[in-house]
């Protein structure tokens, strides 16, 4: 996805908190905080060693992060925007009132409250502050 570095730099020009929360490896979402993520979460994988049963972040763990997440900015779910694309995503898509499905599979687009097809992470976002000004 290209505009990666962009929407980050929105966000925090709003003063607002992006978050990262993925099933990859920890250590690939903690590069994300070089472009501006402001948290990341990333399953807890160790090159070259066995994965232990609690390593890989589960979809219910999408949404507990949230909630804590929110709970410590003093935030609702109204306020947040989920951007995702796969059967992972859907425990949360389906407890946020916003959601953004990016070249989603058929599951996540039903449960979304709107769709992106493309490259762009820019538009996506846009799709996804518009949202926002619904409320």
């Amino acid at each position: 996805m290209t505009g990666i570095v962009d929407v980050f730099t929105d966000i925090r020009a709003r003063g607002e908190i992006a978050i990262v929360i993925t099933q990859s490896p920890a250590f690939f979402a903690r590069r994300l905080q070089r472009w501006g993520a402001s948290e990341t979460y990333g399953s807890d994988v160790e090159v070259g060693r066995p994965l232990p049963p609690s390593a890989t972040l589960l979809p219910e763990d999408k949404v507990r992060i949230t909630k804590d997440v929110l709970g410590r900015h003093r935030l609702t779910e109204h306020a947040c925007v989920a951007y995702g694309d796969s059967s992972s995503d859907l425990d949360l898509f389906a407890w946020l009132p916003h959601a953004v499905a990016v070249n989603p599979s058929p599951a996540v687009a039903e449960l979304a409250s709107a769709s992106y097809v493309g490259t762009d992470l820019r538009e996506a976002y846009s799709i996804g502050r518009g949202l926002l000004s619904d409320d």
